[in-house]
């Protein structure tokens, strides 16, 4: 999601301040919803983990097949759940005229995103250098680059949001249970009929590997209703979560596999239900634990409560240190996964070849590290320029 999805939030002209720690208030004069940063930073952190584990582990023992296949099944339901929550403050809360260009210039920075890693992806874990075929397929569409199909739907899905705005934009319950309707039978569809590499995005193909975005449409529905409707607790949802996760809990606990992925089934596309409202409810809870209090007037303490604040404070401002991190993370989550995979396959082709779940694990945190200390690294020298009245 660009950054101008994740700062552009409620229509010009709202600056009153909502619920601590769910929204904060922003220099833009806008607010944001924190959850839906912090979601999204964990679903980052759970994807790169994934892919570091599919190129420098061994994803066919137990633990890291197991971990693996949990992240397969939650990580891009996730992602189209939280975009569809960001999209409602940053678009769909809008009018169409001033949102659309928008929501187009976003799906281009997701389609140039998928481009590079594409291409690098075929250049360096294929080794199909000088093939300007190849890349002009991939250009195209034609060929979608390994480990880098998710981006392709990024940009997909922003495309059906512009082309029904204004369903968005009413969008409710029985919208959303509509949109599970239709991508249950979307999955009935002889998906080895589908040739046409383009249309696999939308539809899906046993051709080709995408992230078919009309069948995972109804989480992007759920989150733009859920932030439209402030929907956090209900026991409802938590039911109606669980019985869409039931099968794919009960299939996979039979038979150690989850059922279809690529092109995906119903149920494995429902599977994710219960753990992504879980996930909802923990960032909610994480953004309002961490929320920012104002001290109030004439506040003091004796010496007997100085040693159980300093505590709390110290508590409370780790909590904020990993609240921060999740935010920034999520908040710059295209770059945090295109940084990634292009580490990633470059280092894959290393005369490294050791393969352990040790070193995927190491790798992984170098790679977070590194990546975090880039973009802070480039954060500040756009501050510095800004600062300096220099345009950037």
């Amino acid at each position: 999601m660009s950054s101008e999805a994740q700062l552009d939030q409620l229509p010009a002209g709202k600056t009153e301040y909502a619920a601590a720690g769910k929204t904060d208030m922003l220099h833009t004069g806008k607010t944001r919803d924190r959850s839906m940063d912090i979601l999204k930073g964990i679903l980052v952190l759970q994807m790169v983990l994934c892919h570091c584990i599919q190129f420098f582990g061994r994803d066919s023992k137990p633990i890291q097949k197991q971990i693996c296949d949990y992240i397969n099944l939650t990580t891009f339901s996730g992602f189209f759940f939280a975009f569809g929550g960001s999209c409602w403050y940053a678009y769909f809360s809008r009018e169409f005229k001033s949102a659309a260009p928008r929501m187009l210039k976003t799906a281009l920075r997701c389609l140039a995103a998928f481009w590079i890693s594409s291409i690098c992806y075929v250049g360096l874990v294929e080794l199909d250098y000088y093939d300007p075929r190849m890349i002009w397929r991939i250009l195209g569409l034609g060929k979608y680059g390994g480990w880098s199909e998710f981006l392709a739907s990024f940009a997909g899905v922003m495309i059906v949001g512009i082309a029904f705005f204004t369903l968005f934009q009413k969008q409710n319950g029985y919208l959303t249970a509509a949109c599970i309707a239709a991508g249950a039978l979307l999955t009935l569809i002889p998906y080895d009929r589908v040739t046409i590499s383009q249309a696999a995005l939308f539809i899906g193909s046993a051709h080709c590997t995408t992230f078919p975005v009309l069948q995972y449409l109804f989480y992007f529905a759920a989150g733009v209703w859920f932030c439209r409707r402030k929907i956090v607790w209900d026991v409802k949802i938590l039911a109606a979560a669980f019985v869409l996760t039931l099968p794919e809990l009960v299939h996979y606990l039979r038979t150690g596999y989850l059922s279809g992925r690529f092109p995906p089934d119903f149920w494995f596309l429902a599977g994710a239900a219960l753990f992504l409202y879980l996930y909802y409810l923990l960032s909610h809870a994480i953004a309002d634990g961490t929320a920012v209090e104002a001290p109030s007037a004439g506040a003091g303490g004796n010496d007997t409560s100085l040693g159980e604040d300093a505590g709390k404070t110290t508590v409370k401002r780790l909590g904020s240190i990993i609240a921060g991190f999740l935010q920034d993370t999520g908040a710059n989550a295209i770059y945090y996964l295109l940084i990634s995979n292009l580490a990633i396959f470059a280092f894959s082709q290393s005369n490294y070849k050791l393969r352990t779940f040790e070193f995927a694990l190491l790798f992984y945190m170098i790679l977070m590290i590194s990546a975090c200390f880039l973009r802070r690294l480039a954060h500040g020298r756009n501050k510095a320029a800004v600062g300096s009245g220099s345009r950037v």
